[in-house]
């Protein structure tokens, strides 16, 4: 009696040793059931910026090309350009005074060499000629500008005349017919009347009894306030 219940122990415990040993391989179909499998997650590529934004902003401004540098200007080629300028006002001034030219006593006589001794006086080889109907400061005269400023204007009104000549030869009338040391004359450069051109200049006035055309050169240099009427004397 006490063998035979041994044994039934013995039994039912290997029977319950099986049960759990089948259990746990899930034979039986009882267990915790598998966990499903994870989804993997998807990974989103990187967005990369635009381009052309990209680009604009590292991309560096190009550079203003270097200025290549002015060679200045020569000798000569300053010397060419003065020149041209002084004959450029040389001739629009002479077209100015052609329009009051006065025609000169005959006979006339040409001067190669004359040498301005003021606004209103020549020289040539010791022969002095005055410009006709004209008073010209003396080469040392002074003016007053309008703001009371003492000013060399006998100086200025002997420079501008010997500019307006220049190297030209100079044609001057012969009173009575003969040569004097010193005598008055209309004289002409270009076939412009000295006197007319340098009252019209502002230079020189026309005296009480010139010619016409002298007083009209006057009034039209007090218009535009040249030489000697820049200011009220």
């Amino acid at each position: 009696m006490h063998i035979a219940a041994k044994l039934v122990a013995l039994l039912f415990g290997s029977a319950v040793l099986v049960f759990f040993v089948l259990a746990g391989t899930g034979s039986l179909g009882i267990g915790t059931p598998e966990p499903a499998p994870r989804e993997k997650a998807q990974v989103q590529p990187a967005q990369n910026p635009p381009t052309s934004s990209l680009a604009a902003s590292e991309t560096p401004a190009p550079s203003a090309a270097p200025k290549q540098p002015i060679a200045p200007a020569t000798i000569d080629e300053q010397k060419h350009l003065r020149l041209a300028r002084e004959e450029a006002e040389a001739e629009r001034l002479a077209a100015l005074a052609k329009q009051h030219a006065i025609e000169p006593v005959s006979p006339v006589k040409l001067h190669y060499r004359v040498k301005v001794r003021d606004g209103g006086t020549l020289e040539d080889n010791g022969v002095v000629i005055r410009l006709a109907e004209i008073e010209a400061r003396e080469a040392d005269g002074r003016c007053t500008d309008k703001n009371g400023k003492d000013w060399a204007c006998g100086s200025a009104a002997r420079i501008a005349l010997t500019r307006f000549i220049r190297y030209r030869a100079v044609s001057c009338g012969v009173p009575d017919g003969s040569e004097q040391s010193e005598y008055e004359a209309h004289c002409t450069v270009g076939g412009v009347d000295l006197s007319v051109w340098m009252v019209r200049q502002g230079w020189a006035k026309p005296k009480p009894d010139a010619d016409q055309a002298l007083a009209d050169a006057a009034d039209a240099a007090k218009v535009t306030r040249l030489g000697i009427w820049r200011a009220s004397e």
